[in-house]
């Protein structure tokens, strides 16, 4: 049931977990672009390359820095996640009092 991994090597010394994430060759392409704009990723990598002694249609996905990318999108996320919090709160507040001032004005 479900896809387990057991961690190995320096990885479970670490106390790191793999995830798997799965995108579309569009997906990965617009993270390849933000990489190399960010500094993660060097320009000009495909994003395809073919298997070593495979057949025609057998390809490898070159994904360098694009999980360095995603790291740095999460910690962003984390850092700023009390901020958009705070400021939706005040939104909400805000739209009460309108609500409230409306029924006073019998809107």
């Amino acid at each position: 049931m479900g896809y387990e991994h057991t961690m190995t090597g320096q990885n479970k010394k670490k106390g790191l977990f793999r995830v798997a994430v799965y995108f579309n060759e569009a997906e990965i392409s617009a993270l390849a672009d933000e990489a190399s704009k960010l500094g993660y990723r060097r320009a000009g990598i495909p994003i395809k390359t073919h298997k070593p002694h495979g057949f025609a249609d057998e390809w490898l996905a070159n994904t360098d820095g694009i999980s360095r990318l995603l790291k740095f999108y999460a910690q962003y996320w984390r850092e700023n996640e009390a901020t958009r919090f705070k400021a939706a709160a005040e939104i909400a507040e805000e739209e009460r009092r309108l609500a409230e001032r409306k029924k006073e004005l019998k809107l």
